[in-house]
Parts: C-alpha cells; sequence; structure tokens
C-alpha cells in the first residue's frame, strides 16, 4: 500500500476546505493562490486558482491593484494576463457598435395603405407594409397578410403559386410566413 506524503495529505486538506471555491472571496482566492504556488507548486489547487484569477484577471486588477496580483500570480504570468486583458479589450473597442442604433428603413406607411392596388377583387400592399415591426394599413387581418400581397409578390415571396402554398400543411405555412417576417 501506498502511502500519501504529507504533502499530498495538506493539498487535499486544503481542497477540501476550499470545495469549489464558488464562496472564496476575492482577497483569500488571491491568497490561496499564493500559498498554492509557495507551497504546492504544480498542484491542481494552483491550477484552479490561478484559472479562476486569469478568468476574472479585469475585475481582479480593479480590487486589489496590480502590485498585490501581480505578487499573487507571479511577474511572468502577470504580464501573460495582461497581454491577454489588452488584446481582449482592443477586441471589444474594434466590435463596440458606437452612435445611433441601426434600424431598417421603415417604408412610408400612410403611402403603402393608399398604394393599395385593387387586383382580382382584393386589394394588394407591397410586402414591406405588411411585414413584422411595421404598423400594418387598416383594412390588414394580422393573421393573414400574406393575402393582401399582390400574385407577383406572392410568388415571388413565398417562391409558389397561391394555391399552392394554400395546399400545404398549416405547420408548413406558418414557417414560410415566419420566413418571410408574416407571421
Amino acid at each position: 500500500m501506498d502511502v500519501p506524503s504529507l504533502r499530498e495529505l495538506s493539498e487535499r486538506a486544503v481542497c477540501a476546505m476550499v470545495g469549489s471555491l464558488r464562496t472564496v472571496s476575492t482577497y483569500d482566492l488571491i491568497k490561496l493562490h499564493a500559498i498554492s504556488r509557495t507551497h504546492f507548486p504544480s498542484s491542481k489547487l494552483e491550477r484552479v486558482t490561478g484559472e479562476r484569477i486569469a478568468r476574472s484577471f479585469d475585475g481582479l486588477r480593479t480590487l486589489v491593484g496590480d502590485t498585490a496580483l501581480s505578487a499573487a500570480v507571479g511577474s511572468e504570468a502577470y504580464e501573460s494576463l495582461l497581454e491577454a486583458s489588452a488584446q481582449r479589450a482592443h477586441e471589444f473597442a474594434r466590435l463596440r457598435v458606437t452612435g445611433v442604433v441601426l434600424r431598417p428603413e421603415l417604408p412610408d406607411l400612410r403611402a403603402c395603405a393608399e398604394a393599395g392596388t385593387l387586383e382580382n377583387g382584393r386589394t394588394c400592399f407591397p410586402l414591406a407594409s405588411l411585414r413584422r415591426g411595421v404598423t400594418w394599413p387598416e383594412k390588414v387581418d394580422p393573421h393573414r397578410r400574406e393575402e393582401f400581397l399582390s400574385d407577383a409578390e406572392f410568388a415571388e415571396t413565398f417562391h409558389m403559386p397561391r394555391d399552392a402554398f394554400h395546399s400545404l400543411a398549416p405547420w408548413k405555412q406558418r414557417a414560410l410566413k415566419r420566413d418571410s417576417e408574416l407571421f
């Protein structure tokens, strides 16, 4: 039988006391990492505390300062984390959208309502005035907006004539309407 060393027993005891590290405060996490680097190098405890410090590096820098954090993780690891933080900040700045929120151009709804044309005894409106997110003309039934498209626009939108569309199962019709923003 292999007897564990005092170091292994100590590491197990500390890991058991710490548990999942979720309840360890920020300051205790830094102290615990410094202890694990000194007394348990290359241990699971050092790896776990190091990963948690790496995940919350920017917040820890704000809370404890650069000096304390550098002392806890070591200068080489600190420089690596600092470089990764700078790259992350650069990437966030690149991805950040500034200025006004971009919105699609909405059609002039009054013009659309007045532009309702008569085709085969039906009033027809352009697709732009029937899509989701706009106020529809007064005469339009919100549950049957596809019925107010002209035959040509209907075929262009759904890639089939009306009678083929109506012969589809209701779930398939809803899926096509959803894809065309008419549901």
